[in-house]
């Protein structure tokens, strides 16, 4: 973090080092909107086209397993109600199947999955603001967040050294209502997956997820998130420049890069 040293400097200087400030700030805010919007963009472009590929596939209990996830993420960014419907038919055929959920690594992951879902389902409830907030409509909706929540809880319970059903609880947690106190949860989470990613807490278990690129980039982004969510400039800075280094030629690396100067600027702001 750079500081400005003001003994010597003159008022006049002073305003103009304190406007310039400002304005780096502003800029480094425009351009980080936008790099969020292209990694959005790319993200369901992606998502998009991996469902066209899986549809050339066939059909079998795997693949649908992958195209329930993809609907998963369509349903997050989009808050497509559709999209969410058939995510929720294809996990619960598969929850249903023995087999298939019989390596334990597998059944957490599902049921991570499967009761994000549901809280979307809260979030994303079709109709007119009034129905779904003033009537027993809303009733339906905090009843599909608890079930959501049951579903995540038992997915730990299951797993709790799965990195990526931690990940998807810990994202949910934190972005859910404060009336179903759930933020700490989700920051505890991301404190244990960045001990597992940083090594400082063993998880050799999962060693492969853990150090997949895809994975550590979502992580990262979570965790340097949740830091600058909570004011701590320095320890968000610290994520996201780890960010830079996993993908430097990535969106995620850009969108890190700009992230660190804007909380930059913003620090030399309030030093002035």
């Amino acid at each position: 973090m750079h500081r400005h040293s003001l003994i010597i400097l003159c008022l006049a200087l002073l305003s103009a080092c304190s406007g310039q400030a400002v304005r780096d700030a502003g800029m480094e805010h425009v351009v980080v909107a936008q790099q969020r919007q292209a990694l959005h963009r790319q993200s369901l472009d992606a998502t998009h086209a991996q469902l066209r590929q899986l549809a050339a596939q066939g059909d079998n209990k795997y693949l649908r397993y992958e195209k329930a996830k993809l609907l998963y993420t369509v349903a997050l960014q989009e808050a497509d109600w559709e999209s969410n419907k058939q995510a929720q038919q294809l996990f619960e055929g598969l929850l249903e199947d023995k087999k298939f959920i019989l390596p334990v690594y597998r059944h957490a992951e599902l049921r991570a999955y499967y009761g994000s879902l549901y809280t979307l389902k809260g979030r994303d409830q079709p109709g007119w603001w009034w129905v779904n907030n003033l009537t027993p409509v809303g009733l339906i909706r905090i009843y599909a967040v608890r079930k959501g929540i049951s579903h995540l809880d038992a997915a730990i319970e299951l797993d709790a050294l799965h990195p990526v059903a931690r990940l998807i609880r810990a994202n949910t947690y934190i972005n859910l209502p404060e009336m179903f106190a759930s933020r700490q949860q989700g920051n505890d989470d991301l404190l244990l997956l960045y001990s597992w990613l940083e090594g400082e807490r063993d998880n050799s278990r999962y060693q492969t997820i853990l150090q997949d690129q895809t994975f550590r980039l979502s992580a990262y982004t979570s965790i340097a998130a949740a830091y600058e969510q909570q004011g701590d400039r320095v320890m968000a800075m610290r994520v996201y420049t780890k960010i830079t280094h996993i993908a430097p030629a990535s969106l995620e690396a850009q969108l890190a890069s700009s992230i660190v100067e804007q909380l930059k600027a913003q620090a030399r702001e309030k030093s002035l």
